[in-house]
């Protein structure tokens, strides 16, 4: 695999986590918030406040990720465009939408 494009992708890999990690963050303290006894209603708190920051962090790297650039064919990596102009989206896709490489760079050495 090229060292650009394993750098690249190591790039987009540490990018979905900043994103997807405080989803899953954000999913957790939600449901806690439904299983936490009244008593603990100072901590359930906390929680919602860190749900939101959740949300702000997910929704501000979901942004980065979906402008990302394939390292091979230089299309957003979780973007395609339809003929009709219209963008079809998929920010938990492995592979590139459009050229199909695939995020933990496997396929990185056959051509387009």
């Amino acid at each position: 695999m090229s060292k650009d494009i394993e750098i690249e992708l190591e790039k987009l890999r540490g990018l979905r986590k900043l994103c997807h990690g405080p989803l899953a963050a954000m999913l957790v303290a939600f449901l806690l918030g439904f299983v936490l006894p009244e008593s603990m209603e100072p901590f359930i708190k906390v929680v919602a406040f860190a749900s939101v920051a959740a949300f702000f962090a997910t929704f501000f790297y979901s942004f980065k990720i979906n402008n990302f650039v394939c390292p091979r064919c230089g299309q957003r990596f979780h973007a395609k465009r339809s003929d009709g102009g219209w963008y079809s989206y998929n920010l938990f896709a492995r592979k590139c939408k459009n050229c199909g490489l695939m995020l933990n760079g496997g396929n990185a050495h056959e051509h387009l």
